[in-house]
């Protein structure tokens, strides 16, 4: 079996509603162990296609899990959660797939779509395999034609609308990986986003046909329902919200570049909660601990009404003392657990909570929640030798 995170049904979404060829695969495979998606294709063709078109639809049946798989996963993890924002990017443990390659995803354990016995594929890889996409989606357009089937036929649209996503979903991981590129670099003016992001944006004007309208987006510390999409245009679901999530991304770099100048400098660790690169220390659960950009810095909650026992949960190089930075007007009160104590903690009127650190042997583990009614929201955790 190949191994992808998915998830059969989702929220009356159901795989099986659509396409009946899911029905008849799913029987086949329960009845018969042995049996291979090939085969199941070709049995499939035979009894409702053409002789002189079941090759070819069968080939494209094949190229088509390809490029889905080549599309809405990295490395077989799932890239997208329902509605296409910065938000569920940031809950889904999505950005430290563009990490250093070979780096570890075991943070990403509360979250279901993550492989975490899987390293990080690098930004090359991920690229590489968002043109591959492209490709198979022209091709597989081109096999469609070939065909000359009715004008109404469902995969004509089918293979279009692969051609706009696929590369849609390329410009997005293309602006994601010079964000990355500049923040390794230590780049205060993310020269490398900024013109990533003028040719993304200029490839959203091309699909679309026209200029792509801005979206206005409201950050809430709740789960929400994804699009609606009946009725709606590829447009719509598709190019209008990829392209906001790209135009958000200068603003994202420069707030993480200045809360890495506030809270950083002089420590022997530090992470930005928020932070689009640090993304991934972090252990929380996917719906439990949104992200947001807030007083110009990067900040992450710890719990909501729908998930209340929300926490972060992260190890720092250990040093003789730990400070914590948070939003004190959310509220001042939070429970840390540190090396398996807890104590109940307070921010001070500037946001700021500090401790000496007993010494010890290794790394400090380290977890943040809730304490009262409200959700604290943090900006770093940070250790320090002064």
């Amino acid at each position: 079996v190949d191994r992808f995170a998915i998830r059969l049904d989702r929220r009356g979404n159901r795989i099986f509603d659509l396409y009946e060829l899911n029905y008849y695969a799913y029987d086949r495979a329960m009845a018969d162990e042995t049996v291979t998606a090939d085969e199941i294709r070709s049995e499939w063709y035979e009894k409702h296609a053409a002789p002189e078109q079941r090759e070819v639809l069968a080939k494209l049946g094949k190229m088509g899990w390809e490029m889905v798989c080549k599309t809405y996963y990295i490395d077989r993890q799932v890239l997208f959660h329902g509605n296409y924002c910065m938000k569920y990017l940031k809950a889904a443990f999505v950005f430290p797939l563009f990490g250093p390659e070979g780096s570890s995803l075991a943070n990403g354990k509360g979250i279901w779509s993550i492989l975490t016995d899987r390293p990080a594929p690098g930004r090359a890889a991920v690229l590489a395999e968002k043109d591959r996409a492209v490709e198979l989606a022209d091709e597989g357009l081109a096999l469609v034609k070939s065909l000359h089937l009715p004008a109404d036929d469902y995969r004509n649209r089918l293979w279009e609308n692969a051609t706009v996503i696929t590369r849609c979903v390329r410009e997005l991981c293309r602006c994601i990986a010079a964000y990355f590129d500049d923040m390794e670099r230590k780049s205060p003016g993310h020269a490398k986003l900024t013109a990533q992001l003028a040719s993304s944006l200029a490839e959203f004007d091309r699909l679309a046909g026209h200029t792509v309208k801005a979206l206005e987006t409201e950050l809430k510390n709740m789960p929400e329902h994804r699009l609606r999409e009946a009725g709606l245009s590829i447009e719509e679901v598709v190019i209008e919200p990829l392209a906001a999530i790209c135009r958000e991304l200068p603003a994202e770099y420069e707030a993480e570049f200045a809360a890495r100048s506030k809270f950083l400098k002089t420590c022997v660790d530090g992470i930005i909660t928020g932070g689009v690169t640090d993304d991934g220390r972090i252990a929380r659960y996917m719906h439990g601990s949104h992200s947001g950009t807030y007083n110009g810095l990067p900040s992450r909650w710890a719990g909501n009404r729908v998930f209340p026992n929300g926490f972060l949960e992260m190890e720092l190089e250990r040093g003789k003392g730990l400070v914590i930075y948070g939003a004190p007007e959310e509220t001042r009160f939070f429970t840390l657990a540190c090396d398996g104590k807890t104590v109940p903690a307070e921010f001070d009127g500037d946001g700021k909570f500090a401790m000496a650190l007993p010494p010890g042997e290794g790394k400090v583990h380290l977890r943040l929640s809730k304490r009262g009614a409200a959700y604290p929201r943090f900006y770093a955790v940070v250790t320090r030798n002064d």
